[in-house]
């Protein structure tokens, strides 16, 4: 399923739920589900000041296997 253009993503998410799924597309249909984890921790998580306690706290969130590589790239550029 390709979805361009600019689709919110609440779109995007009742695109991909309402999906027919085949056996050779079920697997690919749940890795988007489990990739699409929209939270709304950013703000504790991802601090405008960091502190040593902060980056522990940024650490373990992002080696945490769940989380998407996006987490990695954040760390990394703070």
């Amino acid at each position: 399923m390709r979805v361009s253009g600019s689709a919110s993503s609440q779109d995007i998410i009742s695109r991909i739920n309402s999906k027919n799924i085949n056996n050779n597309d079920s697997n690919e249909v749940k890795r988007i589900k489990d990739a699409l984890c929209i939270e709304s921790k950013e703000r504790i998580l991802y601090p405008q000041n960091l502190s040593r306690d902060n980056l522990k706290q940024m650490a373990r969130y992002v080696n945490n296997t769940y989380v998407h590589y996006s987490g990695n790239c954040v760390l990394l550029s703070a």
